[in-house]
Formats: structure tokens, C-alpha cells, sequence
């Protein structure tokens, strides 16, 4: 019996050692098959936070975008509102010039009706100087001595322009 005794220790042993050695085995596939999971997920995880970053980069870029656009419209409706009123200006001024030029035109049109009417017929003659206004000083008048017989010179000899004296 000392044999089959030993016969099933050795059985047991080498049943021992085989299901140790499957263990191993499993045990190191389970390791590569998590090593490899993780180096999957890994992976993904990277390319995802890359992704995360792109996008995070494009709504910076987006929202920088959005805010020099809002920054042109504020720009072009100030400048729609200056020409706005630029323009509201330029036609209150024409408005303002046809109304004064239409005033112009009737004060001209009742001055002229008003002269022919007042106006009387006139002596047909040569033109002469008339005064209209202004002073007289004497004291300038003592110093030059005056020809009364050039200005009648003068008056005479306003139809021929040959005699005439200057």
C-alpha cells in the first residue's frame, strides 16, 4: 500500500501542480487581456481628451468669432444711424432751402408788382450822379479850392466822350 499511497500523492501532487500551472496560465492571460483593455481604453481616453481639446479650442475660436461679428454689427448699426441722420439732415436742409427759396421768389415777384406800380415815368436824359447819403466835412473842404467851371465842363460834355474831362 505504500505504493498506491504514493501513487496517489503523486497523482495529487502532479493534480496539484497541473491546476497550479493552469492557474499561472489563466492568470497571465488575464493579465494580457487587461494590459491590452487598459492600453484600449488608454487609447480612447487620449483620443477622446484630444477631442475634448479640439472642441474646447473650437468654441474658444467660436465664441471669439461670434464676438468680433457682434462687434461689426454694433459698428455697422452706429454707422446706419450717422448716416440715418445725415441723411434726415441733408433733407430737412433741402426742405428748409425750397421753402426759403419760394419766399424769395414771391418777395421778388411783390417788390417788382409794388415798383412798377409806384414807379413813375422818367425824364428821358443822361444819367447822373446821384447822392444818396453820407457827410460833409468843412474842414476839408477850405484847404482844395473848387472850379465850378470844370464840373459844368464835365456835365457838358457827357455826349461826346472825346471832350469829356477827367
Amino acid at each position: 500500500m505504500p505504493n498506491v499511497r504514493f501513487r496517489r500523492r503523486r497523482s495529487r501532487t502532479e493534480l496539484v501542480q497541473a491546476v497550479h500551472d493552469e492557474m499561472g496560465r489563466a492568470r497571465a492571460e488575464m493579465r494580457a487581456s487587461v494590459v491590452d483593455a487598459v492600453a484600449i481604453v488608454e487609447g480612447r481616453l487620449r483620443k477622446d481628451l484630444d477631442v475634448r481639446d479640439q472642441m474646447a479650442d473650437l468654441v474658444r475660436r467660436f465664441e471669439a468669432s461670434r464676438a468680433e461679428i457682434d462687434a461689426r454689427d454694433a459698428d455697422l448699426v452706429r454707422a446706419l444711424d450717422r448716416f440715418s441722420d445725415a441723411y434726415d439732415l441733408l433733407a430737412r436742409r433741402i426742405e428748409e432751402d425750397r421753402v426759403e427759396r419760394r419766399a424769395l421768389s414771391e418777395a421778388i415777384e411783390h417788390l417788382a408788382t409794388t415798383l412798377d406800380a409806384v414807379a413813375s415815368p422818367r425824364a428821358v436824359g443822361p444819367a447822373r450822379d446821384q447822392v444818396l447819403g453820407g457827410t460833409f466835412d468843412p474842414t476839408r473842404g477850405q484847404d482844395r479850392e473848387v472850379d465850378l467851371n470844370e464840373a459844368e465842363r464835365r456835365d457838358a460834355t457827357v455826349d461826346d466822350p472825346e471832350r469829356a474831362v477827367w
